[in-house]
């Protein structure tokens, strides 16, 4: 049930407070009990958001599309795997026993490489969530992806660059709070949000 949960709230997150909050204004209704809004965040809700037949639709279908789009993906990618072995068996096939030596030592020393750059991304991501967390903002891989930079010193100025832009946004809606005006929205010289613009913006 929690999987299910989860995979509707990303699947819905573009339309969150149109189905959801009609339910939701509609159970807070009954009687007195005003805690059974807050509870059906965490109980029911979604359960009767489904109820609705035309809601029912609309998930399985988004559902369905994401699963085949997956399979699509995957199906892709072990395409363009198996073009590339084949084209690679092709080659060594044609090189002698010094050539195909030669071969394997330059292989393992690219995978090699590869293993070494994943590590100190790894070690500099799980560097950089920590101080991220206690900035309070949170690592998610977008953000640790934007951050994350090709040594330490780089990763720390993304990550300094990334604090000021938060503390300015939150900033902004704090005087907007106090003045009682709605802030801008975070936008590239009027251009339309990125998406990792857009997920800036909840930490207005």
């Amino acid at each position: 049930m929690k999987n299910k949960l989860f995979m509707a709230l990303q699947l819905f997150a573009e339309d969150e407070g149109t189905g959801a909050e009609s339910n939701g204004s509609g159970a807070s209704g009954e009687g007195t009990q005003g805690n059974e809004g807050d509870q059906g965040a965490s109980g029911n809700t979604f359960e009767n958001f489904l109820k609705d037949g035309k809601n029912q639709a609309e998930f399985d279908r988004r559902v369905s599309k994401a699963i085949e789009t997956a399979l699509g993906n995957a199906k892709v990618k072990w395409q363009e795997d198996a073009d590339q072995k084949a084209e690679e068996a092709a080659k060594v096939a044609k090189m002698n026993a010094e050539q195909k030596q030669q071969y394997e030592l330059d292989k393992l020393k690219r995978e090699n490489e590869q293993l070494r750059a994943e590590s100190v991304r790894n070690e500099l991501g799980r560097n950089a969530a920590g101080v991220l967390a206690e900035k309070g903002i949170e690592a998610t891989q977008e953000v640790l992806d934007f951050v994350v930079g090709a040594d330490e010193a780089d990763t720390n100025a993304r990550i300094d660059t990334l604090v000021k832009i938060v503390e300015s946004q939150l900033k902004k809606a704090e005087i907007a709070r106090a003045t009682g005006t709605t802030p801008k929205t975070m936008t590239n010289q009027g251009s339309q949000m990125s998406e990792f613009d857009k997920r800036l913006a909840k930490y207005k």
